[in-house]
């Protein structure tokens, strides 16, 4: 039977991104939709059409200013909230930062801390993503295992990993090739 086990020690920057990551996430698309609807009552004004039908620079520069200001100020906006919230989420967590012991085996993820123990069969896994930084093993809607790659102690083990997750998970791995 195949077995890996990791040390994992998440430290606040890990914590932080991934929590910055779900934030932008659920929120990311407002940056492009809102705009769009602020600018609408100036689309809808005859003198605007007639200015664009002529091919005007002037409009058309202002059209796309007013639409580009608009989406920098609200990515600005949504990056500060998703600041503020990944560093509650990472005040209200703080037995995530605690050092984990994982052992993967062929029935799922043995987790022990200094608090706590437990198991999870890999049928309670949802899915599983790979970022550019970390694999996310999600077993609830909010819920997941985090697992940095420079947690790894090789890249050999990661790549295992990889593969006991795949075989286990199939269509619900997401991971990057």
């Amino acid at each position: 039977m195949d077995t890996i086990q990791l040390n994992i020690r998440l430290n606040k920057a890990h914590y932080l991104r991934a929590a910055r990551r779900r934030f932008w996430r659920s929120l990311g698309w407002i940056v492009f939709v809102a705009p769009l609807l602020a600018i609408f009552p100036f689309w809808q004004a005859t003198a605007l059409h007639r200015e664009l039908g002529e091919r005007n620079t002037g409009a058309i520069a202002l059209a796309v200013g007013l639409y580009v200001s608009l989406a920098l100020f609200l990515a600005f906006a949504i990056e500060l909230c998703a600041r503020m919230f990944a560093q509650h989420a990472a005040r209200q967590g703080r037995l995530a930062l605690e050092p984990q012991a994982l052992t993967f085996s062929e029935s799922g993820l043995e987790a022990v801390t200094a608090y706590s123990a437990g198991k999870i069969g890999w049928g309670s896994f949802r899915k599983a993503v790979a970022t550019a930084w970390a694999f996310q093993l999600h077993f609830g809607p909010r819920q997941y295992v985090l697992l940095p790659f420079d947690q790894f102690p090789s890249p050999e083990i990661r790549n295992r990993l990889q593969q006991m997750i795949k075989s286990h998970l199939g269509n619900r791995a997401k991971f990057r090739e």
